[in-house]
């Protein structure tokens, strides 16, 4: 048997390890997430492969998309909410939807991040560093300082490059789109 291979959200094979995968029991807000990730190019194929949409309704949004009467954005927004309801329902669909819109549209911090002790960061060297690793936001101090350097760090808000922060209580630290952690 022969099957259309399904590449990852960034188009290249599918792998856990390059972070490019969305896996069925993820968090209803990530898989929203990291569904409106996927490349303009690939939204198609997603909605065929992964969704219970007819192939006609798929048919429908990709010659919308093709001819500008459907935005990229808004076709990955429903292949993200049909993902979420197909594994969580309706309301986690829906839940999911609104805190992508609240995140990462209008830049709200999100209210139900996880808190880390305050002392385990407060001295040694690398502190950013060890937090990054802490909150499993990277998997290896140079995978860390990469994530720092290229941008992808932020703490109260503001993108930091440096990887040594006197961290305070109540700090809240971003790292990519979906790592969010607060320091008590």
């Amino acid at each position: 048997m022969t099957f259309t291979l399904l590449e990852g959200i960034d188009g290249r094979k599918m792998s856990s390890s390059w972070g490019n995968v969305i896996n069925i029991n993820d968090a209803p807000n990530d898989i929203y997430g990291k569904t409106m990730g996927v490349l303009d190019y690939l939204i198609g194929k997603y909605l065929l492969l992964c969704t219970r949409l007819a192939l006609t309704e798929v048919k429908e949004i990709e010659k919308k998309i093709q001819v500008g009467l459907l935005n990229p954005r808004d076709a990955k927004a429903l292949l993200a909410k049909e993902l979420v309801r197909m594994y969580h329902g309706d309301k986690a669909a829906m839940a999911a939807e609104e805190y992508f819109e609240k995140v990462h549209r209008s830049g709200s911090v999100p209210e139900d991040i996880k808190s880390l002790p305050l002392a385990k960061f407060s001295s040694g060297s690398n502190r950013l560093l060890r937090l990054i690793m802490a909150m499993g936001a990277a998997t290896s101090m140079s995978e860390a300082r990469r994530k720092t350097d290229q941008g992808g760090v932020k703490i109260n808000g503001q993108q930091f490059k440096k990887y040594d922060y006197e961290f305070k209580s109540g700090d809240i630290i971003q790292v990519g789109p979906l790592k969010w952690i607060k320091l008590k």
